[in-house]
């Protein structure tokens, strides 16, 4: 399932139609059915996400991010962000961004790392 396909089904959950999501965002009619064969702005993406109540993961993954705070995978991955200088650094820019910013940083990095190649 393709992105466009996540918003169609995350907009039917809603009781919403794609025309009227448009409408709501203030987005040009059937700009969301492009995202079939073009990728939208990160902006775009986010206000939909917030729209319909899902998160960025679910819209560009399709799955919802499970995060446990304390689980063996994690402390393994605070182990190797502690001992990445570049890690540490972009770690504390991102801590730094207001939390549209960090959404927007969140969905590119979500999207580049699940780009197919």
């Amino acid at each position: 399932m393709d992105l466009y396909e996540r918003i169609k089904l995350a907009a039917k959950e809603k009781n919403t139609s794609i025309n009227s999501l448009e409408k709501e965002l203030g987005f040009a009619r059937s700009s969301i059915s492009k995202f079939k064969v073009n990728t939208p702005s990160a902006d775009k993406v986010m206000m939909i996400a917030n729209s319909l109540d899902v998160s960025l993961d679910y819209l560009i993954t399709g799955k919802e991010k499970e995060f446990e705070m304390f689980s063996e995978e994690n402390a393994d991955l605070l182990v190797k962000i502690t001992k990445n200088k570049n890690a540490m650094r972009l770690m504390e820019y991102y801590m730094r961004l207001s939390d549209m910013d960090k959404e927007e940083i969140e969905m590119m990095v979500a999207y580049k790392a699940n780009k197919k190649e």
